[in-house]
């Protein structure tokens, strides 16, 4: 089952809101202000720097096969798993949560930690860092966010299907062996310095 829809895009905030001070990595009078502001500051550092973090929720339905969302970039269209970008003091398991439910009305039940995939443009302009989840949620049938702009379409794949896909990143040999097996996920507090 795919499901398309047809949006604009939109960015999720312009560049003169954030703007970098030329003196130093952010200036005084812009960097204090509210927590919000601030944290979407150095959201914004990491974005313009081109390191993106993101988290992706492998979900399967009852036929085994994995749920992958498409998303259209300039002309061309491409198939991923659902999630998104972790804000700057937002947790990995928060930001999945909040992804799934912003994107496809999904509400998490559980997550298990499965992989990191990194994967850094030649040239080095981007770098995506991924941590990928074995997610179960309440309910299989996922329902399109319509202001969500980024998605296209969604559904469930068999390996078949996923095999010919263009999977970005390009995780396919890891989905295509099919056995998901969990790995540590250490989320630690953290340990201020002593004065």
């Amino acid at each position: 089952m795919v499901v398309p829809t047809s949006k604009p895009d939109s960015p999720r905030f312009s560049y003169d809101e954030l703007t970098l001070s030329k003196k130093t990595s952010f200036s005084k009078s812009r960097f204090l202000g509210s927590k919000d502001d601030n944290l979407n500051r150095m959201d914004f550092f990491f974005k313009k720097k081109g390191l993106r973090v993101r988290v992706a929720a492998l979900i399967e339905n009852s036929q085994n096969e994995v749920l992958l969302i498409q998303q259209k970039k300039k002309d061309s269209y491409y198939w991923l798993l659902p999630g998104g970008g972790i804000e700057f003091g937002e947790s990995a398991e928060d930001a999945l949560k909040r992804e799934l439910k912003e994107e496809l009305s999904l509400e998490m039940k559980s997550a298990s930690f499965l992989l990191l995939n990194e994967s850094i443009e030649p040239g080095g302009k981007r770098h995506l860092i991924q941590l990928v989840f074995s997610v179960n949620v309440r309910k299989e049938v996922p329902e399109l966010n319509l202001n969500e702009k980024a998605i296209t379409g969604f559904g469930y794949f068999s390996s078949a299907a996923i095999r010919e896909m263009d999977l970005r990143p390009d995780i396919k040999s890891f989905l295509l062996e099919g056995d998901f097996k969990s790995a540590p996920f250490i989320k630690s507090i953290w340990v201020s310095e002593k004065k």
